[in-house]
């Protein structure tokens, strides 16, 4: 798999993956495929990011695995992977 950052916020200018949810930053996190796994980086947000029950440090990637919950303001991502179960 082989793709660029996905930047995650509110602002669809600023983004790559634009939600329209209020509790969602202008620009919230940064998902990137590194080294062959996914990470989820929460950029400095107001309401923070959570995996499961965890709540990110801002700015310290977050390893993820398929089925992981990523909850963002009140928008909840479910983490799917080609080939991973």
């Amino acid at each position: 798999m082989n793709f660029p950052e996905v930047s995650i916020g509110r602002e669809q200018s600023m983004n790559t993956f634009a939600l329209p949810d209020p509790g969602i930053s202008s620009h919230h996190a940064t998902l990137r495929w590194n080294s062959g796994m996914l990470t989820i980086t929460d950029d400095g947000s107001t309401n923070g990011t959570s995996v499961g029950n965890i709540r990110l440090t801002a700015a310290k990637p977050h390893p993820l695995q398929p089925g992981d919950r990523i909850q963002l303001g009140s928008s909840t991502l479910v983490v799917e992977l080609p080939g991973r179960a």
